[in-house]
Order: C-alpha cells, then structure tokens, then sequence
C-alpha cells in the first residue's frame, strides 16, 4: 500500500509560484475529464445540463464531436501549460527540491488517478471500461427519460453499454 502526501507546508518559499505555474493548469483538467466519462450516462438520463460537453455545445454552438474536440484540444492545452510549469519551477537544492518534486508528483498522480478510476470503476462504462478506455470508442445510451428535474444518479443497465 502507498499513501502520498500532497500538502504542502505553510513555511515553504516555494508555495505561491508553485500553484502559478502547476496547480492553476490543473484545476480543470480533472473535472473536465471526468465529465468527458460521465456524459453518455448523464445525457441518457436527461440529467446533463451542468456537463461540459452540454456546456460547450450550447456556448461554442457546436455537435457533441464538436464540443468533445475542443475538450480535448483544451486538456492537451492543459497539458503542455503542466510540463512547461513542471520545467520552470526553481531550484533552492537540498530537502526542498525533493519536497517540491514530491508535490508536483502527488498532483500529477492524483490527475491520473482519476482519470484511470473512471474507467476501472464500473460507474460510467459497466464492465466496458477497460474496452472503452482503449479504443476512446462507445455507442450513445439511448435516452431513458426525459429531464424532470430530477436529480441524483439513475441506474442504467450494464447491458445497454454498447461497443
């Protein structure tokens, strides 16, 4: 078992030009992503209205291809802002370099964590998330209702995960 530890402490010079350059890139990566998984089961239960892609769509007056492609446009965005962040951040040698390399290493995990229990979790793909997660190919759900206001999860049967 590994646990990683990715506070910071309060004394540590390097905090504030740290969020600048990686945490501020990150803070929507995860969301984003994990709306990307949960869409398909969201806009089959009508409960989609807060999703990006529903977002993107009505904002950028685009398809759902649309919209998918400027997500991934923005992550790889995300991405290249992270690396460039992550090559930049200072030096001041000894334990707080191994500290700051710690951190960055926690948030980066934490990032691909998530992404990697949206697949692995059967809570938006069934059992087809390791199939999905490799090909980045699936069948729309059909809808099962329309949007009543209703809120909360609605069960969809793992059978109707289609590839």
């Amino acid at each position: 078992r590994m646990s990683i530890y990715v506070g910071y402490r309060h004394d540590c010079p390097w905090k504030c030009e740290l969020h600048i350059t990686i945490i501020r890139g990150l803070s929507s990566y995860s969301p984003m992503n994990q709306d990307l998984c949960s869409y398909n089961k969201e806009r089959a239960s009508g409960d989609d209205l807060h999703n990006t892609i529903t977002t993107v769509m009505t904002q950028l007056k685009t398809d759902m291809q649309g919209a998918i492609s400027w997500i991934e446009k923005y992550h790889r965005d995300l991405e290249a802002k992270f690396m460039e962040g992550y090559f930049q951040v200072p030096r001041w040698g000894g334990p707080v370099d191994r500290d700051v390399a710690h951190y960055i290493d926690g948030i980066a995990n934490w990032v691909r964590a998530n992404d990697q229990w949206s697949f692995e979790g059967k809570r938006y793909f069934g059992a087809k998330g390791e199939h999905i997660q490799e090909t980045r190919w699936m069948t729309l759900l059909p809808k099962v209702k329309a949007n009543s206001g209703e809120v909360g999860p609605h069960l969809i049967e793992d059978s109707k995960l289609v590839m």
